[in-house]
């Protein structure tokens, strides 16, 4: 995981670095800040529902453990929903604290914020999902997710979005991987969903 991130971090910085300048690099940093505040509450709740879950589901207590996933879920979906107002409606307070807002830099950085919130609501669900899954023994499904989520949609997403659509849609690209991931998430989920139904019937 800390491998990816560093990866994907050189990989958005070289891309922004190239298309937009050292202004987007500093619309960036700030972005990233936000980003890794949004996350590390998420990832908190992840940590904190995992060995819960597993103890539960050692005891075979499937309702205690499925309960605990809805709870981290909606935790996800409310930081997410928060950090993407947060992006919009306090995006000119949230940038003030980085960027005096009489720099030319300072209009830039908002839009940027604007554009990657929209990755926060979908992010709690993959990274809640993965945790579940590993919690429950399900290792070929959060591997895949963590992975997904972590190295290969962002990177895809960060190359693609702006050779197809503009040097401005790179702001987009954390959006763009939670959303691909998010679709590996609802399958693995609906899978287990139905391998469960089986178990029960």
């Amino acid at each position: 995981t800390e491998f990816s991130n560093v990866l994907v971090l050189f990989l958005f910085n070289r891309t922004i670095l190239r298309l937009l300048g050292e202004g987007g690099v500093v619309s960036y940093t700030v972005v990233g800040y936000v980003n890794t505040f949004i996350l590390m509450m998420m990832s908190g709740t992840a940590q904190g529902i995992q060995p819960i879950c597993s103890f539960y589901y050692g005891k075979g207590e499937r309702k205690s453990y499925e309960k605990l996933l809805k709870m981290a879920l909606g935790m996800a979906v409310l930081f997410g929903v928060c950090g993407w107002l947060a992006g919009h409606a306090g995006a000119k307070l949230i940038v003030s604290l980085f960027i005096q807002p009489d720099s030319e830099l300072f209009l830039p950085s908002i839009e940027a914020l604007n554009k990657y919130s929209w990755a926060f609501p979908m992010m709690g669900i993959n990274v809640i999902s993965a945790a579940f899954f590993t919690s429950i023994a399900k290792a070929s499904r959060a591997f895949p997710i963590s992975l997904g989520r972590g190295l290969v949609f962002p990177a895809a997403s960060v190359v693609t979005l702006p050779a197809l659509l503009g040097a401005h849609f790179v702001w987009y690209a954390g959006a763009s991987g939670e959303a691909l991931c998010l679709i590996l998430t609802v399958v693995f989920m609906m899978g287990y969903l139905r391998s469960r139904s089986k178990e029960e019937n």
